[in-house]
């Protein structure tokens, strides 16, 4: 199963959503604009709603859960959080990183907090996620990709990559995993947390 996050900053959803089965669609906030506006019905609405007056403009959504407007984590991390034990395989994040950068920064945060939810950042050109331990990455539509740490002397290894590396030592403030290429299948080894970003060429 597969849930989609939308949220209410540049709308790329309207251009990447394809129907799945099994799909569970939640509306954080003003992205309650961005699923009705494609005729979909939320599974959830979920926010302080201070962006979006669902009640006002009759937007659709199966269930609505509320959230006060002060409060201590931002309204992505509190859907992340409430849907954190229902088992999904997968989570894509969409229209998060178009345009406020503050909102950017903490929606990395919370996937860097809840990597163990397969979570994806997704927009037009971008395709954004964290890496634990090991994995894989075959060749796609994305022409490079790029690996950043979130702690100091992170260690890590990448084979079948134009530019390959065998046990280099990455901190945080090193580009050197910047704008590198999977020649066919791209084996990532890390002893830490690292963020993958896969770029399309423009």
């Amino acid at each position: 199963m597969i849930v989609k996050i939308v949220c209410a900053g540049f709308n790329s959803f309207k251009n990447l959503y394809k129907k799945e089965k099994d799909e569970y669609i939640v509306a954080v906030d003003g992205g309650i604009i961005a699923t009705s506006s494609l005729n979909l019905i939320a599974n959830i609405a979920i926010g302080d709603f201070d962006s979006s007056d669902i009640e006002r403009y009759g937007f659709s959504y199966e269930q609505k859960i509320s959230f006060p407007k002060e409060k201590n984590a931002s309204d992505l991390e509190l859907a992340v959080d409430y849907i954190s034990d229902m088992g999904f395989d997968r989570i894509e994040i969409y229209n998060g990183s178009g345009n406020r950068l503050d909102h950017f920064l903490a929606i990395i945060r919370v996937m860097i907090k809840y990597s163990h939810l397969n979570i994806h950042l997704l927009d037009d050109i971008n395709d954004i996620f964290i890496i634990e331990k090991s994995n894989s990455l075959v060749k796609d539509e994305y022409k490079y990709v790029s690996f950043f740490a979130t702690d100091d002397k992170t260690k890590i290894t990448l084979k079948g990559f134009k530019y390959p590396l065998d046990g280099y030592i990455l901190d945080i403030d090193d580009s050197i995993c910047l704008s590198n290429e999977i020649i066919d299948i791209g084996i990532i080894e890390t002893d830490k947390k690292i963020i993958a970003i896969k770029s399309k060429e423009r």
